[in-house]
């Protein structure tokens, strides 16, 4: 919103764009009371703060003041964010995830997941997983969902069908089994079978299936 002011104050007037900054700034002070996120809002308010103050004085001033205090809150908004963003980061990352089961990960360790898989996953493990999946949508790829049983049938492939599902279980070799944090059946299912929880992150857990 401050681009915007600063690209109307280009087309129109410095005081039209000062109000229009003073009005964002205001109504994004109004919005934070009513906004329910699980991060903080510190850099809403100060970004509030900032275009209101800067937009009141842009309105009474003219010339380099004026284009600054436009300036301000866009200059403001990667510098207040910034922490913000790692907190999002880091919460749709798996890397500390990846970090608790690590060792229990071994030269042999079949590594899968039960309809859970991220990119996050494949990227830290630098190995293999096997997606045991009804329908693939755990890869977001139009083309794999939609030609899904040709790869879940495919012995090269790593997607398998929930009918592979006991394979899982069978102890022949060690195991890392990722399931999604709120998925209950799957995690009843997989404690059942003697799995144990080797790790928890913001929207999955692993469980070691020894052998």
């Amino acid at each position: 919103m401050p681009a915007i002011a600063l690209l109307a104050a280009r087309r129109t007037s410095h005081r039209a764009a000062a109000i229009a900054l003073a009005v964002v700034g205001a109504l994004l002070l109004a919005a934070i009371p009513f906004v329910h996120v699980d991060y903080p809002l510190t850099p809403a308010l100060i970004l509030g703060i900032s275009a209101l103050v800067c937009g009141v004085l842009a309105i009474f001033v003219r010339g380099a003041i004026s284009v600054i205090a436009l300036s301000i809150p866009m200059l403001l908004i990667p510098i207040v964010t910034n922490p913000v963003m790692h907190a999002i980061a880091a919460r749709r990352s798996t890397q500390s995830l990846i970090s608790q089961i690590r060792p229990y990960l071994a030269p042999d360790t079949e590594v899968i997941g039960i309809e859970a898989f991220t990119g996050s996953m494949a990227f830290y493990l630098q190995r293999p997983i096997v997606i045991v999946t009804p329908d693939a949508e755990e890869l977001t790829s139009n083309y794999i969902i939609r030609h899904y049983s040709k790869f879940a049938y495919d012995p090269r492939s790593t997607i398998r069908p929930m009918s592979w599902l006991p394979n899982v279980f069978d102890r022949k070799r060690p195991r890392v089994i990722f399931v999604r944090d709120n998925d209950r059946a799957n995690r009843a299912l997989v404690e059942q079978h003697g799995a144990r929880l080797a790790g928890a992150g913001a929207h999955f857990v692993a469980y070691t299936m020894p052998r």
